[in-house]
């Protein structure tokens, strides 16, 4: 029986591996021509359009973003289940990650017609030891929730230095909306 077991686990251990490897595999097959799409038709965009042209390459672009996104989450999920998801602890600027998430989004949002606000607290501001990927990665995700589920208001983002002593740095970042919520059963 314990032999049998073992092998078992052995072979299920092999098919997650291969499944991460896949996965792994895929997401950066399926990334590059994505990025590409997404580039061409941020070049495209800022040509001369028809206002029908620019809604279509608009639609592109964002169809393509969403695609990237849902391709990393998968990814992220897979490095999550095999234990294989780590940080990537590197100096990054504040401000500039978290206005590269944001940049996106204000032109869905006012697209909607709905207002757009990003306030990075000056205390907040300056270069950190972090994962800006992953930083990024999540303010997109919320923002790009918010900014969906939100037809008419306003979405904000707001970052904060809540704890300063001496060396470290304890920051809020909030995505807030006037967006529809949560149905308070599903809390």
């Amino acid at each position: 029986r314990e032999t049998k077991l073992a092998k078992t686990l052995e072979q299920v251990s092999l098919a997650s591996d291969a499944k991460s490897q896949f996965l792994a595999t895929m997401s950066h097959e399926i990334r590059t021509p994505l990025n590409g799409i997404v580039g061409l038709a941020e070049v495209l965009n800022n040509t001369q359009l028809t206002t029908s042209q620019q809604e279509m390459v608009n639609l592109v672009r964002t169809s393509g973003e969403t695609l990237e996104r849902l391709v990393s989450d998968v990814l992220d999920s897979a490095k999550i289940e095999a234990d294989k998801l780590e940080l990537s602890i590197a100096p990054f600027d504040l401000r500039e990650t978290i206005e590269t998430a944001a940049h996106t989004f204000r032109r869905r949002a006012e697209e909607k017609g709905v207002a757009f606000n990003l306030v990075i607290q000056p205390e907040a501001e300056g270069r950190y030891l972090g994962d800006a990927v992953r930083i990024r990665q999540i303010i997109s995700n919320l923002t790009s929730n918010a900014i969906k589920f939100t037809e008419k208001g306003r979405v904000d983002i707001q970052v904060d230095a809540l704890e300063i002593d001496g060396e470290s740095v304890e920051l809020r970042i909030q995505v807030s909306d006037t967006g529809i919520g949560f149905d308070p059963k599903a809390s």
